[in-house]
C-alpha cells in the first residue's frame, strides 16, 4: 500500500513538474526577444535555440515561425561577433524557402543580402 501511494505521489509530482516548466514557443520566443533587446546575446541565443526546438514539436518546421527562430538566432550569432554560424543559418533559410516557402519574395532576397553583408564581415 505505501509503495502505491509513493508511486502515485512521485507520479503526480513529475507531472506537475513538466507542465510547469515547460514553456511554449511564443514564450520562449517573447523571452528571447526580450534578452536580445537587453544585448544579452548570449542568454538570447540559448533561449532561441530551446525555442527553435519548441517550434519544431508545436508547428513544425514548414511554419513562418519556424523561420522566423532562425533569423533570431543568426542576428544572435551576429551580434556575438561569430559569422561563420550566422552564415549557416542564414543557409538554413534559404533552404526553407525553396522547400517550404515563395522563392519570388521579397523576403527570400534579404536573406541573400544579409548573406552578402555576413560574408563582407569575415
Amino acid at each position: 500500500m505505501l509503495a502505491r501511494f509513493l508511486t502515485l505521489t512521485l507520479l503526480v509530482l513529475i507531472i506537475f513538474t513538466t507542465s510547469s516548466f515547460s514553456q511554449s514557443f511564443y514564450e520562449l520566443n517573447d523571452k528571447m526577444v526580450e534578452e536580445y533587446q537587453k544585448q544579452n546575446y548570449q542568454e538570447a541565443l540559448q533561449i532561441g535555440l530551446l525555442a527553435l526546438e519548441q517550434a519544431k514539436i508545436e508547428l513544425g518546421i514548414s511554419h513562418p515561425d519556424y523561420l522566423l527562430e532562425l533569423q533570431n538566432i543568426s542576428d544572435c550569432y551576429e551580434a556575438l561577433n561569430n559569422h561563420p554560424k550566422s552564415i549557416n543559418i542564414q543557409k538554413e533559410q534559404l533552404k526553407w524557402y525553396f522547400n517550404f516557402g515563395d522563392t519570388t519574395s521579397l523576403e527570400y532576397g534579404m536573406v541573400f543580402n544579409r548573406l552578402g553583408i555576413l560574408y563582407y564581415q569575415l
